[in-house]
């Protein structure tokens, strides 16, 4: 079987982000709604040997414990909007698609414990992960794991195999954790190393077997004496960072939406947005069709393709 695990906060925001001003006559906001219902039905016509899994995020208190500033600055979702969240888990489990969360865990998290499960199953055969997070390219395993990143405003859409992420970030994707806990994430507002060569920090992580190796490494190598210095002192928040970009593969505790196909409920959800262009039957069909299908092998250069998810 082939899975396609969808980050599904990002997905809803991008929603929201390209349909904001979609209003219900009354003057409801249904951008959201509607923006997963569109993408999620052409995800499926372009994916339909794979099974779809939505994973969504829970606040994760031990990540702010270790920095308070974590993801500080966000724009908060406001009610009216974010209320269409449970409408949307709604239409997801009447569509047959299975959800996942953990309390206390953030989606990449989960993600990443559902695909060592996926891994293990003897007849997985591709994995796709879609998401913009940046972190989730640790998962990458070249035939086994990808990564798409959708597009976001002039970057285009990019699937990630391990030969993507070593020509973006100069290591492999085993080694990004150590990387990027050293270079930082300024969208999660986790601080980097100020004023240092990357491709030089890239060198030796990736000839290192741990994040202590790799500043071990960094004494000897053709750094300036100033780099060396800023790395000797931002040492501790190194390691700070990697506890939070460390992605945890084994929870325990994943819970499971039970999905109940039900083309009533499709149907009633999609008139209460008001929206016409989904044909409820249509829908339902598309997810339950597929279910049978005879799986075959992952197509080989997913990177190659390329396609925008508000197309019919």
């Amino acid at each position: 079987m082939d899975y396609l695990l969808v980050d599904g906060m990002n997905f809803a925001y991008r929603a929201h982000n390209a349909f904001f001003q979609n209003k219900t006559s009354d003057g409801t906001p249904s951008g959201m709604f509607y923006g997963v219902c569109v993408m999620l039905q052409t995800l499926k016509k372009k994916h339909r040997n794979y099974k779809i899994v939505f994973v969504w995020d829970n606040k994760a208190e031990w990540k702010y414990e270790i920095n308070p500033s974590y993801k500080e600055g966000r724009t908060k979702m406001s009610p009216l909007v974010y209320n269409q969240m449970e409408d949307i888990r709604s239409y997801l489990t009447a569509c047959n698609v299975e959800q996942y969360e953990m309390k206390g865990q953030e989606a990449d998290d989960v993600i990443a414990t559902l695909v060592e499960r996926y891994k293990a199953e003897e007849n997985t055969g591709s994995i796709i992960i879609l998401s913009n997070d940046r972190d989730l390219l640790q998962l990458v395993e070249s035939g086994k794991v990808t990564v798409f990143k959708p597009k976001v405003g002039n970057t285009p859409e990019k699937y990630y195999d391990t030969d993507a992420v070593i020509e973006r970030y100069g290591v492999p994707p085993e080694k990004l954790v150590e990387f990027r806990c050293i270079a930082g994430d300024d969208s999660d507002k986790i601080p980097g190393v100020p004023r240092n060569r990357r491709n030089l920090i890239a060198a030796c992580v990736s000839e290192a077997s741990n994040l202590e190796e790799s500043f071990v490494l960094f004494k000897d190598s053709d750094m300036s004496e100033k780099e060396k210095e800023r790395l000797v002192i931002f040492k501790s928040q190194a390691f700070e960072n990697y506890k939070i970009m460390k992605l945890c593969r084994d929870l325990k505790e994943v819970e499971r939406t039970e999905v109940r196909p039900d083309v009533s409920l499709m149907g009633e959800l999609l008139a209460k947005y008001e929206i016409k262009r989904i044909k409820p039957d249509l829908m339902y069909g598309l997810f339950m069709s597929s279910l049978n299908l005879k799986y075959t092998d992952a197509k080989p250069a997913y990177k190659l393709e390329s396609f925008s998810l508000f197309e019919e």
